[in-house]
């Protein structure tokens, strides 16, 4: 999570940059404004792009996870078993 956060924090500050660069530049505001617009779309792609991956990532690490412990339960299940079968 503290990396979520660190992004999220980096990603704000970038955008108030980006936002106090833009209007304090000597053109028109229509310019401007097609600039932040521009600015902004870069920014959203490239966050959901971060978001899906991180996604990508944690979902990959839940399926192992689960598959992990499926397969130690039927281990211990078969050791279990062997157990009662011996007796």
């Amino acid at each position: 999570m503290d990396n979520i956060k660190l992004l999220g924090t980096f990603l704000l500050g970038a955008t108030a940059g980006a936002m106090a660069a833009y209007l304090t530049a000597p053109q028109s505001g229509e310019k401007t404004r097609k600039q932040l617009t521009k600015e902004t779309n870069k920014m959203k792609k490239s966050l959901e792009k971060n978001v899906d991956k991180r996604i990508d990532d944690l979902k990959s690490t839940y399926n192992k996870t689960v598959d992990g412990l499926i397969k130690t339960g039927k281990e211990k299940l078969e050791t279990a078993k062997d157990a009662v079968s011996m007796n």
